[in-house]
């Protein structure tokens, strides 16, 4: 169950990734006017770079969601990778510059990935106990 309701929350997650770096790259002043910030030819430079990490932040996601679909242990580590990823940027965005929405949309998700990726891995046996069924 909490291995379905990861793969629910991280497939959200992609989403929004997605989303948002598609917006940043090709619509950088609708993307900058969303978190009401000046449009100039500086932040339309950072939203470019912005939209290109967030895009390898989708990457990260979709391949956490294959490896726990097929059950790569490495999936999980990446997972727990992600969660604190966004706890800390979350959380960093919202105590310097006190932006409420970064709450939910960072630091909330990452607290879901970390616990669903604890609990449903917490279950699964390491790969060093498990015996040779030869």
């Amino acid at each position: 169950m909490s291995t379905r309701l990861l793969l629910g929350v991280l497939l959200l997650e992609l989403l929004s990734e997605v989303f948002f770096s598609f917006a940043a790259i090709v619509a950088p002043d609708w993307a900058l006017g969303l978190f009401g910030v000046q449009v100039l030819p500086a932040t339309q430079f950072l939203t470019f770079v912005l939209g290109m990490a967030l895009g390898f932040v989708a990457v990260t996601i979709a391949l956490a969601i294959h490896g726990i679909s097929t059950g790569t242990r490495l999936a999980w580590f990446l997972s727990l990778v992600l969660g604190l990823f966004w706890i800390v940027f979350g959380g960093a965005l919202f105590l310097v510059y006190g932006r409420i929405e970064n709450l939910y949309l960072d630091l909330l998700p990452g607290l879901g990935v970390l616990g669903l990726t604890w609990l449903s891995s917490y279950k699964k046996e390491p790969a060093s106990r498990k015996r040779y069924q030869g």
